[in-house]
């Protein structure tokens, strides 16, 4: 799927590389969580604070979304930085692309970083299943085909119970609306649901049966068996609090993967537009925060948190006018 998208985006990209549409596109993942209710809102500000216009696609798998900004056939995106650093360097999902996908990376910018969500490793409280080495044996989703948190979750889960996707269980790849269908519906033992800590979607199957969210042991954590799962940009571990959602069992907090996520747009966008954009975002961020509790914690002090890709021209510009230090390595090219 990927080989496809950047073969019909290549013959577009010089075509959109400098020309403002009236209408610009984004895309970015599933209602209920951090990236989609971040790029509504900005969508919103944008539109209410400088008259630019952005139309958001939700429900989308954000590696084929970076190919797609890359190409230039879309404006905005949500863009994991796992993922971006492996289209830089040809790896990955993007293999099969290898030179192709590393040259259409060099089109990607950043507008900021931002705390994106956990992944929820979710269980059914009665289904006997209490760890992850439990797992073996069973259907587990770990998201969608292709996309970078499958390969995340199945890396995890090898490092964390030795399981190996496709030998030690069955790894189930859909779209993420779907996973949570099939689990609503008894068809999966376990689900990896990547969501902002107390996603009403999350909320939605605690109130069907409750369920157990299986996480870390400090003796895990501080085993090293994760140092090489941690050095990719953007992974970390995060807590989950007891009765954070409805019909959950847990009696302590859990600790989960978590992801950053770059809210990221494409070098041939207008300067003064993702300039407008950043600052109708960054100037009204007492309104961004109380738009959802998963969007809490974006700030100007966590903005760079993980960013691996160089900032755009006209979000650099908005940084440097309000006095923010901005490291070396996000500097723009166009810019040095």
């Amino acid at each position: 799927m990927l080989r496809r998208l950047l073969a019909a985006a290549l013959g577009t990209l010089l075509l959109f590389g400098t020309a403002q549409a009236e209408i610009y596109k984004a895309e970015t993942m599933n209602p209920g969580n951090a990236p989609h209710a971040l790029m509504v809102k900005m969508g919103a500000l944008a539109g209410r604070e400088a008259g630019i216009r952005i139309q958001v696609n939700d429900g989308q798998t954000l590696s084929s979304a970076t190919l797609k900004l890359a190409s230039g056939r879309i404006d905005f995106a949500t863009v994991p930085p796992p993922v971006y650093q492996f289209m830089s360097q040809g790896q990955a999902m993007f293999a099969e692309l290898g030179e192709r996908a590393i040259a259409a990376s060099k089109n990607l910018r950043a507008v900021h970083s931002f705390l994106g969500g956990a992944f929820h490793p979710i269980v059914y409280a009665d289904s006997g299943i209490a760890s992850f080495e439990d797992l073996r044996g069973k259907t587990v989703f770990t998201g969608p085909p292709s996309g970078g948190a499958s390969r995340q979750i199945e890396d995890f889960l090898e490092i964390v119970a030795g399981l190996k996707a496709g030998e030690d269980y069955e790894a189930v790849r859909m779209g993420w609306g779907a996973g949570l269908q099939a689990m609503m519906d008894g068809a999966l033992d376990a689900m990896f649901s990547a969501s902002s800590i107390g996603s009403a979607n999350i909320e939605q199957l605690g109130l069907t049966r409750d369920i157990r969210l299986l996480g870390l042991s400090q003796a895990q954590i501080d085993s090293g068996r994760f140092d090489g799962f941690l050095s990719v940009p953007g992974r970390a571990f995060d807590l989950i609090e007891p009765g954070t959602y409805s019909g959950q069992v847990n009696e302590e907090a859990v600790t989960v993967p978590m992801f950053v996520m770059i809210s990221a747009t494409r070098a041939g966008i207008d300067a003064d537009v993702v300039y407008q954009v950043t600052r109708a975002q960054w100037e009204h961020i007492d309104e961004v925060q109380a738009t959802s509790k998963s969007l809490a914690r974006v700030s100007l002090d966590n903005a760079f948190q993980a960013l691996n890709m160089p900032l755009h021209v006209g979000a650099y510009r908005y940084y440097i006018e309000q006095g923010i230090s901005v490291p070396e390595r996000l500097r723009p090219p166009e810019a040095k």
